[in-house]
């Protein structure tokens, strides 16, 4: 395949003319492990293959191998119409150079950055490094902010919607994820594959 898209309820791979060439997802929109409900992005290890799939109506972050088999999953879809996992809106993962996942969680907006945040960090395995990026008006804070990408030199870019711009940022040091926050991720994480 030359070419994968998201789509309301997967991923479709394309080949150069335009044919589908594969597809991962239920046959439906679904919330079951292989499923997926409006995946918003997605993005692909260079030294893995792995993807990393922002699967956000079902409020998680999705690892599969380059075959399509589900790794890990990250969250859990909503109960009774009431969000119970971790994630609040994730809306966009990227790799950064460094091999970590970021992922973009649009609503989680959290006023107090020290290990909280609406960029949510986790290594290749799955598990919670930390949080940054305070909800706010400010120079270094976010309102609804959405897609994100990665720039040759390593540093980041990301829609801040609600503030009317586009920030340009690095990662230094980041403080470790709170605990409670900590403890919320891990009741909402499967590991599914060694």
């Amino acid at each position: 395949a030359e070419i994968v898209v998201s789509s309301n309820d997967g991923l479709y791979f394309f080949d150069r003319s335009g044919m589908v060439v594969d597809r991962w997802g239920g046959e439906t929109r679904g919330s079951g492990v292989g499923d997926f409900a409006f995946p918003d992005a997605f993005a692909i290890d260079p030294t893995t293959g792995d993807f990393y799939v922002a699967d956000t109506l079902n409020r998680r972050v999705v690892a599969l191998d380059d075959e399509g088999n589900v790794l890990w999953i990250s969250g859990q879809p909503d109960q009774d119409g009431q969000i119970v996992g971790f994630w609040q809106l994730p809306r966009s993962v990227v790799v950064g150079q460094d091999g970590m996942i970021y992922v973009t969680d649009t609503f989680r907006a959290q006023s107090d950055c020290a290990g909280t945040g609406h960029i949510v960090v986790l290594d290749p395995t799955g598990a919670l490094v930390g949080e940054f990026a305070a909800a706010g008006r400010t120079e270094n804070t976010f309102s609804f902010p959405e897609k994100m990408a990665v720039a040759p030199d390593g540093s980041f870019a990301i829609a801040d919607r609600e503030n009317n711009r586009v920030a340009l940022f690095t990662v230094g040091p980041m403080p470790p994820a709170d605990s409670l926050e900590q403890s919320t991720y891990e009741q909402s994480f499967i590991r599914i594959a060694p």
